[in-house]
């Protein structure tokens, strides 16, 4: 079926499809939802937002917003440990949602007004609102450092995702949201899109069978807006870069409120996709290179990425002694096991960190003490890094063996020889937003001339001066002893293991 025949103008409309109009047409725009009615949820919610301005909640946003589940993104820093070293990153999961949630209004808004026969209602744009707001509520402790918890523990392969949709089942289950969600149209239907949206999990081609039950093929770009699988090219992206750079202090001139101006929706290989006017492209590349970026010189900061291994550490050590509650007032499980558990997920946050300090559990001192050289700056030690095209083939475990082997090579002597875990590594990836690739090759634009067209920027019309390659690994060994005597040794033998390894 043609575009055309399928988002055309309805019948008896004199109006020529929306894929064919740049204009806009205000008489056949809806207003927001009007809110005519009193009470608690009868009205939006204005709040001031250092990033966005005034930003204008719905009801609906507002009602889960006022539940323990949402509020403890308080409690979550947006960056983990990046404020143990950048002083203003002190900025939380709770606004960045609250961002996110306006910016996908303002997109939806701006593509509607210029394309009405796309048939974006009311209803699509509350519920991508809401999925804008709840994409982070299964956050862990300091953010993505839990994750990296977990890893050292047998919840590998958990992922945040996941736990965002069972904590949004469990906020609306726990809170009686249904009611409010009702009042205003929305259904168990809409609530599955909202889901599909935060996990967006298919990918590949949707040419043929529709993977998605919240909503059909006809309304597919909705899906690249909260999460944007395909090119990273997503309204969060957009709101966690400025509000990093404002937060830690980093020059940035990416501007979002500009680049959805570009934007307009086209069929591409019988699907509906956002894309970009050319003209757009600087304002895009800026965007991707501004995320490197603050990876670099913030994210991934060797300092930064110190302290998180130091708090898994001590994570790992504490673990089997904190107790979470759980539905069951007779069961309790381990902050590991709160991953699979959203009730007692709910009720961990940041503060862990000084449920540590204060227990007069003994069993905890080992943590303690590592908490306690991270408040005096007795930090693991930097021995030694390197920059690779690819990822290191041998297990962590493999390489410490072999950086102190090389003991034997050095002329002293200690007492007490530099053991394996001694050492630490860190191996982490900076890139554009897809990994080795540049995300441009994936991302479809338009020209002025022909706004119904999406094309491919050829490699040709590129600039020179973009890079060749779009992503890099950082290797890096850090040592857990402070011990000057340990340290050099730590960085002989990493110096000789450098020389004689074979990595690149």
């Amino acid at each position: 079926m043609s575009i055309q025949s399928e988002f055309g103008a309805t019948k008896g409309s004199k109006k020529p499809s929306c894929i064919s109009r740049f204009e806009q047409d205000e008489s056949s725009q809806e207003s927001t939802i009007s809110n005519t009615s009193t009470g608690k949820y009868g009205r939006n919610l204005i709040v001031i937002d250092p990033i966005h301005g005034h930003i204008e909640l719905h009801p609906v946003l507002v009602a889960i917003m006022d539940t323990p589940q949402f509020q403890r993104l308080r409690y979550i820093r947006q960056l983990g440990t990046t404020y143990f070293v950048f002083p203003g990153g002190i900025h939380t999961r709770f606004e960045h949602s609250i961002g996110v949630s306006h910016l996908t209004r303002q997109l939806l808004m701006n593509i509607s007004q210029k394309q009405p026969c796309l048939g974006i209602t009311e209803l699509d744009i509350l519920c991508c609102e809401i999925a804008g707001l709840c994409h982070d509520l299964g956050h862990g402790f300091f953010s993505h450092l839990y994750e990296h918890f977990l890893s050292f523990t047998d919840q590998r392969g958990w992922k945040h995702e996941n736990m965002s949709t069972e904590m949004l089942d469990y906020l609306i289950r726990e809170n009686n949201l249904m009611e409010i969600f009702n009042k205003y149209h929305l259904n168990e239907n809409d609530i599955s899109f909202v889901k599909e949206m935060i996990s967006n999990k298919p990918g590949g081609d949707l040419t043929n069978e529709w993977p998605y039950i919240g909503r059909g093929k006809e309304k597919s770009f909705l899906y690249d807006i909260v999460a944007n699988k395909g090119t990273g090219m997503d309204v969060d992206k957009w709101d966690y870069i400025e509000r990093d750079a404002y937060y830690l202090g980093v020059p940035n001139s990416f501007d979002s409120s500009r680049l959805m101006k570009f934007m307009r929706v086209i069929e591409v290989d019988g699907v509906l996709q956002i894309c970009l006017r050319d003209k757009a492209l600087n304002d895009v590349y800026e965007m991707y290179a501004t995320r490197a970026k603050l990876s670099r010189n913030a994210y991934f900061h060797k300092t930064v990425k110190g302290i998180e291994l130091m708090l898994c550490d001590a994570f790992v050590l504490a673990d089997p002694y904190l107790k979470i509650p759980t539905a069951d007032t007779n069961r309790f499980v381990t902050l590991s096991g709160a991953s699979k558990d959203p009730i007692a997920f709910s009720l961990v946050n940041d503060s862990i960190l000084h449920a540590i300090m204060l227990s007069p559990d003994p069993n905890l001192d080992e943590a303690k003490s590592i908490i306690n050289r991270i408040m005096k700056r007795e930090l693991y030690p930097l021995i030694g890094k390197m920059y690779l095209v690819n990822k290191m083939v041998k297990s962590d475990v493999e390489i410490t063996k072999e950086i102190c082997s090389y003991q034997s090579q050095l002329n002293i002597e200690l007492e007490k020889p530099l053991l394996p875990e001694d050492l630490k590594i860190e191996s982490l990836m900076i890139h554009f937003g897809m990994k080795q690739k540049n995300p441009i090759d994936k991302l479809y634009f338009f020209s002025k001339s022909d706004i119904n067209k999406a094309f491919l920027i050829p490699k040709s019309e590129l600039s020179y001066m973009l890079p060749s390659n779009f992503g890099e690994y950082i290797f890096r060994v850090y040592c857990r002893r402070n011990e000057t005597v340990y340290i050099n040794r730590a960085k002989d033998c990493f110096r000789l293991w450098k020389e004689k390894s074979s990595v690149s």
